[in-house]
């Protein structure tokens, strides 16, 4: 296993969830360091029967993170 963490993404866009490689730093001007990190794409399965959720981050992600 890696650590890292999921970034919280804006309030008024809808932009899927992104894990970054590492733990969290603080930024000066963004709060929370990711820019020059590996992102990676959170994509969630569900079960049709129970509900129950399983998330990964295998996809690298090359978009747009906020904050950056």
């Amino acid at each position: 296993m890696q650590e890292g963490f999921i970034v919280e993404q804006s309030l008024t866009n809808h932009v899927p969830n992104v894990w970054i490689e590492g733990p969290p730093e603080p930024s000066f001007w963004t709060i929370t360091k990711v820019f020059g990190k590996t992102k990676r794409l959170v994509v969630s399965y569900r079960c049709v029967e129970c509900g129950y959720l399983e998330s990964y981050a295998n996809k690298e992600w090359k978009g747009k993170v906020k904050p950056e």
